[in-house]
């Protein structure tokens, strides 16, 4: 007897464990691209370096070739990291009835500035929600990230590109790539397809997610990576900053950690750096309509997300 006591408290503590580590979980759990990588390598790169000139023609194939794709993209990555940049996030739920279908009014919308690093954040502006979420908040600073392909790991070292032919974009030829990473390559890394301009061999636009697709902490909080289409757009000669990215996850792949929805973010870098007409109707999305009165900031919006 005293023996079946025993057994039925431990299995009693050990389900109030679990069901601690649940809430825990429920409680802390950020959704978004969240960076759990090392930036050090950033800090050796100096952010005021030209990323627009080639040394010497290549051939997409070619090693040399992609190791010149990957240090420029670094280069790149180095200066953009380096600023901060004003950004829009719209994010819609969508039906859950199998077809992908956006739910009517149910759209968040946030304006801030997003300053990058080791933890990358969103300061918000201005916000307007109308979708809320149970006991847990995407992470906008995540969703901000996304513009990146690999901030101080995109090298030969950690991945492989997989040449496969030419398409049009931007009504510019681009090499595209099939980008893997190596089986040794420790963390999280990025696998998906990458348009490069082969005269300046300079990518302008990523599509992919950041692998595995997620992780799961000693209590069990999961943080998940979106698969996401990032585009760049040129604002001056052989200059590109980011555009806009959409991400979104359908009905069928979703669950009570992953909701069904789409997102969009903009990116506006500065005063002549407009979101592109482009980016007015992508991702599925519409432009965000505000009442008169939601045109200025209310003091609830200026809570800085951490």
């Amino acid at each position: 007897m005293q023996h079946d006591n025993l057994v039925s408290e431990q299995g009693y503590a050990m389900n109030q464990r679990l069901m601690i580590r649940f809430l825990l979980g429920l409680s802390l759990l950020e959704g978004g691209r969240v960076s759990c990588r090392t930036l050090g390598v950033l800090a050796t790169q100096p952010a005021s370096q030209s990323v627009t000139s080639v040394t010497a023609p290549c051939e997409p194939d070619a090693k040399e070739c992609k190791d010149q794709i990957m240090a420029l993209e670094l280069q790149w990555e180095a200066q953009t990291w380096s600023s901060s940049s004003h950004i829009e996030i719209s994010i819609q739920k969508l039906n859950k009835d199998r077809q992908n279908l956006p739910v009517p009014g149910a759209v968040n919308y946030y304006q801030g500035e997003a300053t990058f690093g080791r933890k990358p954040k969103f300061r918000k502006i201005l916000e307007k929600v109308s979708w809320k979420r149970f006991l847990w908040e995407f992470n906008l600073g995540g969703f901000a990230e996304m513009c990146f392909v690999d901030p101080g790991h995109f090298d030969s070292l950690n991945y492989d590109l997989q040449y496969s032919g030419d398409k049009m974009l931007l009504g510019r030829r681009c090499w595209v790539y099939r980008v893997t990473p190596k089986k040794h390559a420790k963390g999280w890394h990025f696998a998906g397809t990458i348009w490069v301009l082969p005269e300046e061999l300079t990518i302008i636009r990523a599509k992919g997610a950041y692998q595995p697709m997620h992780k799961i902490l000693w209590f069990l909080v999961e943080d998940h990576w979106f698969s996401f289409d990032s585009r760049r757009k040129e604002i001056s000669p052989a200059k590109w900053v980011p555009d806009f990215t959409c991400t979104r996850v359908d009905v069928v792949a979703s669950d009570f950690t992953k909701p069904a929805f789409q997102g969009r973010i903009r990116y506006v870098n500065r005063d002549e750096d407009k979101p592109s007409a482009a980016s007015e109707g992508a991702c599925g999305m519409g432009p965000v309509q505000f009442p008169t009165r939601a045109t200025q900031p209310e003091a609830s919006s200026r809570v800085d997300q951490k």
